[in-house]
């Protein structure tokens, strides 16, 4: 395998890595950040309430 042929598989490898790694913390974030009651996502209209929390 070429020396150019390394680099752009572990560009790539590295993407896919770093990508799986944000994804995880994002969907462990609210287990460690927990919302304040009260707190609603659901519509904009309810998020514009909560903001005041």
């Amino acid at each position: 395998m070429t020396r150019v042929a390394r680099i752009v598989l572990a560009v790539l490898a590295g993407a896919v890595a770093g990508s799986l790694v944000n994804m995880g913390l994002v969907n462990i974030g609210p287990f460690v950040v927990p919302l304040p009651e009260g707190a609603a996502l659901l519509s904009s209209a309810r998020l514009r309430t909560s903001e005041s929390m």
